[in-house]
């Protein structure tokens, strides 16, 4: 059976594909986070500015103005990709980098936790519709039956009790 649903998400959503990206792999301009290749830097960078890169925890932007390859920057041929920041995030992300840029132990606030995604689209697996869903069951269910409710966390509290 194949069925097409559209959601309108209530509150804030991320479903994380494990991806993270440093200050290192991208560039924050004008509302969009560029994300580097490190082929094309490889290319572009002489062997001295590339045996820099990683020695200073300081955000991609900063590097290549330390390294004297600031005009990199502006050069669309080393992104591999693009994403818009929106809302609150550009701005607190704008706010991070230049913490970072200023002190490098500042850099993890900077990172980019990335989404699932299909051809470039954010979306929302099967599998976490399945838990919601499942968990909306299970609350009108305790909600409606106090007995069970109380079942549930007498198991929860007992000494030995297993997932």
């Amino acid at each position: 059976m194949n069925l097409s649903l559209r959601l309108r998400v209530l509150s804030p959503l991320h479903i994380g594909s494990g991806e993270t990206l440093t200050p290192l792999d991208y560039v924050y301009s004008n509302g969009w986070v560029k994300v580097a290749s490190l082929d094309e830097l490889a290319q572009r960078l002489s062997v001295r500015q590339l045996s820099l890169l990683g020695s200073n925890l300081v955000p991609l932007e900063a590097f290549l103005k330390n390294v004297q390859a600031y005009h990199l920057v502006n050069d669309e041929g080393i992104y591999s990709r693009k994403m818009r920041a929106l809302g609150e995030a550009a701005g607190k992300l704008a706010q991070d980098l230049r913490a970072a840029e200023r002190n490098p132990s500042e850099a993890p606030k900077a990172e980019i936790r990335e989404a699932v995604k299909t051809l470039g689209r954010a979306f929302v697996p099967g599998s976490s519709l399945k838990g919601a869903i499942r968990t909306a069951l299970a609350y009108s269910r305790l909600k409606e039956d106090r007995q069970l409710l109380g079942m549930l966390i007498e198991n929860l509290l007992k000494p030995n009790a297993r997932n």
